[in-house]
C-alpha cells in the first residue's frame, strides 16, 4: 500500500517472531507432557476417594501419568 519495502521487511520480522513465541509456549508445554507430568493433587484426592471402599481400608502408595490430554494411567 506504500510501496516502501521496509514494512514488508517489518511485517515479516513480526510473523516470524510471533511464530518463534508459539513454538516456545507449544514446547514447553509438550516437554511435561513427555517427561511424564502427574495428576493434580485434587485428582490424587479424588482418585483415592474413590478407591477406598469394599474391601479397600486405605491408599498407600499411588503413582499417576498423563497418557493424553483426558486421559490419565493410576498405579
Amino acid at each position: 500500500a506504500t510501496g516502501d519495502g521496509r514494512w514488508d521487511a517489518v511485517g515479516s520480522a513480526a510473523i516470524g517472531l510471533l511464530l518463534v513465541v508459539i513454538a516456545v509456549f507449544l514446547a514447553i508445554e509438550m516437554a511435561s507432557m513427555l517427561i511424564g507430568e502427574s495428576a493434580l493433587p485434587q485428582h490424587h484426592h479424588a482418585i483415592e476417594a474413590a478407591l477406598v471402599g469394599d474391601g479397600v481400608d486405605s491408599v498407600i502408595h499411588m503413582r499417576t501419568l498423563h497418557l493424553g490430554p483426558d486421559e490419565v494411567l493410576v498405579a
